[in-house]
């Protein structure tokens, strides 16, 4: 009896051996191999394929004169023409599909063409990251105090916010001088004390009034030194737009003698100007409530620092608890170290997360001096020291809108644990060089959720932190949009949080920068794609073939070509390995 197990195996090995023994004779005969590998480098000149089909399958070309006759071949040489067409030995264009990125076909037959140019980049729109969290991993304590506190980064002693229309006129001999007129002062804009007062003297210069003007940071005033020669009036309530307010002069008209002075009626050295920058949203030990961030608005004026945290301390809580949280803040100022505002919650679980609100950045940045759109003392993450307030991070490159590449750092810090589950942060970090605001940031955040089992059970939607569609790189266009998913979403290289050692599974990115043809490849499915001088390779076309139900009846054409005939029946267009083509065994590679 016969051993069909053993027969079939006997008949595998057979079929091995073949292919062998045929790829050898291949490689030894040129014009029958079913791809080739040319190089289309500066100094090369081998940039020919041969393509070779087994089994039923013709190649399909279109003569470029002759009325755009087509013919079939079994067997040719192709090179890339003047136009960049596929064509053979006697100029006729190689048939097939183009591909799109995704490598599927569009549109119907056609020339098979291929850019030898440059390639446009492709900015970045898809991270994939698959990584185990080491479920040891402990909730770090990275509080300077005991209850959770973020502070000014970069601390001033005053901040003024000039507006055209609103705060930029002073009536002075009843005709307003506009403040801006000087090219010192740009509406808009923020200006320290001195640099307001700069702008002042110089745009009353341009009016023919001679002033001097000093900014007192230790009380916080306004002195302004009349040097006309004559007596002039200021009348500080005249104007609908006056700076009376930015100044802390009172509403009022006072006349001014050669050579006297006048000085602010309050002490200021913040002002706040309705939407513009009074707003900003924060979340107090993680909002336990809503857990969603706080937006908070402040009442628009002039203020001390320590008149401006105690308004800050008013709005934060007393948004805390229309919202029905329970957490609260203490807002502090001081001259050297800038704004404090500091959880009342003790330890590690008080928290404090500052954003800033989309088109309303200037409170957070300008104001507070807060540089980080995410700044989280206590048990959170720190922009300033991201190693050391995180358990695992990992990098990849990234590319902008322009093909430039970026440097992006994710950060994962463990934020809850009990006895079901775990929930973790991830921070995407664009460092300084990379930012469009030329300081280290982090752009984006998430929340990923496990259950007990190390599996992932949730993951949140990207919240973006600096600009409301996406990342915001250095000379490119803003808001890149990029969807960054750790396996929930597409369901394969899913993240995991499993008892070894943080580690990275599987990372990807969809972009690339410009760059040129190196490479032509053919596989097994007359499937072309192109290499570039930078790494990438994109799919370009799938070769056709035509298969006949009565191919003994075409035409012999010469050189190996072929027509129908009414006797070979009509062609059935196909690819390699499909209904009845066989397939084109190649894999192989050309050079530019």
């Amino acid at each position: 009896m016969f051993n069909d197990g053993k027969n079939q195996n006997i008949y595998r090995d057979k079929q091995i051996i073949m292919r062998i023994v045929l790829f050898l004779v291949f490689i030894m005969a040129p014009l029958t191999l079913s791809g080739c590998v040319s190089d289309f480098s500066d100094n090369s000149d081998e940039n020919t394929i041969n393509l070779l089909v087994f089994g039923e399958g013709y190649l399909i070309v279109r003569a470029l004169e002759e009325n755009g006759d087509i013919y079939y071949t079994r067997s040719s040489s192709f090179s890339l023409n003047q136009e960049n067409l596929l064509v053979n030995p006697q100029g006729y264009v190689l048939q097939g599909w183009a591909l799109d990125e995704d490598g599927e076909r569009f549109g119907g037959i056609n020339d098979i063409a291929i850019n030898t140019g440059s390639y446009a980049p492709n900015p970045t729109g898809e991270i994939d990251i698959a990584a185990n969290l080491d479920s040891a991993s402990g909730i770090l304590e990275t509080g300077i105090t005991e209850g959770g506190y973020t502070q000014s980064t970069d601390p001033v002693d005053s901040r003024f916010l000039i507006m055209a229309g609103i705060n930029n006129e002073i009536d002075v001999n009843g005709a307003p001088v506009d403040l801006l007129l000087s090219p010192l002062l740009t509406s808009g804009q923020y200006y320290s004390g001195d640099e307001i007062a700069a702008g002042i003297v110089d745009a009353m210069n341009t009016q023919g009034f001679t002033v001097i003007v000093s900014y007192e940071e230790a009380t916080g005033t306004f002195v302004i030194e009349n040097n006309d020669g004559a007596p002039i009036t200021i009348d500080w309530g005249f104007s609908a737009v006056s700076a009376a307010g930015m100044l802390g002069f009172d509403p009022v008209a006072e006349s001014i003698a050669d050579g006297a002075t006048t000085t602010s009626d309050s002490a200021v050295a913040f002002n706040i100007v309705a939407g513009q920058n009074d707003t900003m949203a924060i979340t107090v030990d993680g909002n336990p409530i809503t857990q969603q961030e706080v937006v908070v608005s402040i009442v628009p004026g002039s203020y001390t620092g320590d008149s401006l945290a105690n308004e800050l301390e008013r709005a934060i809580n007393a948004q805390l608890l229309s919202d029905g949280e329970p957490g609260s803040v203490v807002v502090g100022y001081d001259v050297a170290e800038g704004f404090t505002i500091e959880s009342s919650t003790l330890g590690v679980s008080g928290s404090i997360q500052i954003n800033a609100i989309a088109g309303q950045y200037a409170l957070v940045e300008e104001v507070l001096g807060i540089n980080d759109f995410t700044v989280n003392n206590g048990s959170g993450f720190q922009v300033e020291d991201p190693d050391d307030t995180s358990n695992y991070s990992t990098s990849l490159p990234v590319y902008d809108s322009l093909g430039n590449q970026h440097n992006l750092s994710i950060y994962f810090r463990k934020a809850v644990e009990t006895d079901s589950s775990a929930t973790w942060e991830w921070f995407a970090y664009v460092p300084a060089g990379d930012s469009l605001s030329g300081e280290a940031e982090v752009q984006a955040r998430g929340i990923l959720s496990f259950n007990n089992a190390g599996v992932l059970t949730n993951q949140s939607d990207t919240e973006w932190l600096t600009d409301p569609d996406g990342f915001e790189f250095v000379n490119a266009n803003p808001g890149q949009v990029v969807e960054i998913d750790f396996g929930f979403f597409r369901g394969t290289n899913v993240t995991t949080q499993f008892r070894m050692p943080s580690s990275i599974i599987y990372q990807t990115q969809d972009g690339y920068g410009s760059g040129f043809l190196q490479e032509m490849v053919v596989d097994p499915d007359g499937v072309i794609s192109v290499k570039l001088t930078n790494g990438p390779i994109l799919f370009a076309s799938q070769i056709a073939l035509a298969i006949f139900e009565y191919p003994e009846n075409l035409q012999d054409e010469g050189n190996g070509l072929y027509s129908s005939t009414e006797e070979s029946g009509q062609p059935i267009i196909s690819i390699p390995g499909i209904i009845r083509c066989s397939e084109m065994d190649t894999g192989i590679i050309i050079e530019f």
